[in-house]
Parts: structure tokens; C-alpha cells; sequence
């Protein structure tokens, strides 16, 4: 991996953004989020984007990636930084 996610405050109703990116490493391979150590349903690319952010989503996000093939190496996995998602309120609006 040479880049994991960062933390970030986002006021309410707008879009937040993580990525991480994934170099040097045997080819192909998964990507997997999490928020609040939960697997994130269809969150599996190096973007993980929250549109119109609401407070439910404030928490801990980070990726898990590993080799896809079919004899996954443990020492090929590798999860990323904690990244922190603070929402403040939207006192001005869209």
C-alpha cells in the first residue's frame, strides 16, 4: 500500500472522501472498507466516497487489501490507517 486514508471533518450534507492506493504488490487484488470494523456492503475500490454525509456515518473507516488469488498468502493482506470521519452540523446549508 502507498497511500492510506486520512482523517477528515466534513459538515453535514456534504461529500466525504477516502482512498488508498495500492502499489508494489502481486496482482490482481481486493479491496474491502470498513466503518467501525464492518465490512461496508459494495465499498471494494481504492475510492470510498460518502455522498450527503450525515452524522450516522461520523466513525473510524478503513481498507483491508489482499491478493485475489485463489491461494491467498496471509502475508499479503494488508489493512490500512485509521482514518476518522468527523460531521459537524450544517448551519449554512447546500
Amino acid at each position: 500500500m502507498t497511500e492510506s486514508p486520512v482523517s477528515r471533518a466534513v459538515a453535514e450534507n456534504r461529500t466525504a472522501t477516502f482512498n488508498v492506493a495500492v502499489g508494489g504488490g502481486p496482482e490482481p487484488y481486493t479491496v474491502q472498507w470498513y466503518f467501525n470494523d464492518n465490512p461496508i456492503s459494495g465499498a471494494n475500490s481504492e475510492t470510498y466516497t460518502i455522498p450527503n454525509v450525515q452524522t450516522a456515518d461520523e466513525g473510524d473507516y478503513y481498507a483491508v487489501i489482499a491478493n485475489a488469488s485463489i491461494n491467498v498468502d496471509p502475508s499479503t493482506v494488508v489493512t490500512s490507517a485509521v482514518a476518522h470521519l468527523t460531521v459537524s452540523l450544517d448551519t449554512v446549508g447546500p
